[in-house]
């Protein structure tokens, strides 16, 4: 049967499978070196002119992946800064850092991401609270369902869902960010990191606003990273596409392919420089990607409905736990 092609034809044929052969060894090793040998560049935004420790805004900092975030800086030498809604929670947040952090200053920041987003007051108050700070980094991690059930059905989702879950998951981060923008490129080099997730690219069911939501958050940060380049701010901004981790909403056994929030959030800052505006910061969650993208689309599909009805009936019960 081979025979009966022509000579032209399998040279061609034979280029291609040298040249897809070729991109995958060189992914395969980009990918090994990015995540096992690199070291990271977190290092040039952790101390200000002079040259004492910067600060770092992590947004829904109270719990889950944004206080992952915050232990995380802390043990690298930043001064951090803690967003969220509940003043209590932020200062107890404060306490816990300083006990374990007490050479590293902590200052809170409150606003409600969900019912704020649409006001324009609140960016402007946050931004000259934080004016005497020298921030240089900005983490926009404050997400997920703001108390509601996160797989649902759109159709039965209650009056005013899906513009909280918009304001909770897109407004608040790119408002946030447009008013702090003046001071981190004054403060350059800075840092922007917003967390994305693997939804934006395998639709669950049930999670079609929240996907909505952070296919935005990664269409606007590579955007947003192109236009700081282009205006010559050296500010890197990265989307960093998250998995399952565990939560304080969603506890999880910690698994190799569920860790627990601190080590994501180590796994993110160790991956800082590598020269891509969207990555899974966690191997684990790269591996499982790639594995996706590789199966048939059919069977690729099912699998996703699959674990969105699983996660539907676990949320389910987590809603009437609350």
């Amino acid at each position: 049967m081979i025979d009966s092609i022509p000579k032209p034809a399998l040279a061609a044929i034979a280029s291609i499978g040298g040249l897809w052969a070729t991109s995958q060894a060189y992914n395969l090793a980009a990918a090994f070196y990015m995540y096992f040998l690199r070291r990271s560049s977190l290092g040039r935004y952790s101390k200000n002119s002079s040259g004492k420790a910067a600060w770092a805004l992590i947004t829904g900092a109270t719990d889950g992946i944004g206080r992952g975030f915050a232990e995380e800086f802390c043990q690298r030498g930043f001064n951090v800064v803690l967003h969220g809604r509940n003043q209590e929670k932020l200062e107890n947040e404060r306490q816990k850092l300083l006990k374990r952090w007490p050479q590293r200053e902590v200052a809170l920041l409150k606003i409600d991401a969900a019912s704020e987003s649409s006001d324009p007051a609140a960016f402007e108050r946050a931004a000259a609270q934080l004016k005497e700070v020298d921030l240089k980094v900005l983490v926009n991690n404050v997400g997920g369902s703001g108390g509601m059930a996160s797989f649902q059905p759109l159709h039965e989702r209650a009056p005013g869902d899906i513009a909280r879950f918009i304001n909770t998951n897109a407004t608040f981060a790119t408002e946030l960010t447009k008013a702090l923008l003046p001071q981190l490129q004054k403060n350059t080099p800075a840092l922007i990191l917003n967390i994305g997730s693997a939804v934006s690219d395998f639709g669950l069911p049930y999670l079609s606003v929240y996907s909505g939501t952070k296919a935005y958050v990664k269409g606007w940060s590579s955007s947003l990273n192109a236009e700081m380049k282009a205006d010559g701010h050296d500010i890197e901004i990265m989307c960093l596409l998250v998995a399952a981790v565990g939560t304080d909403y969603s506890p999880r056994p910690e698994t190799l392919f569920e860790p627990n929030a601190r080590n994501l959030a180590k796994s993110a800052l160790n991956i800082v420089g590598c020269n891509r505006s969207v990555v899974f910061p966690y191997w684990p969650h790269a591996l499982q990607a790639s594995f996706f993208q590789a199966l048939p689309r059919a069977i690729a599909e099912a699998a996703v409905i699959d674990r969105g009805k699983q996660e539907r009936l676990l949320d389910v019960e987590r809603m009437k736990k609350r």
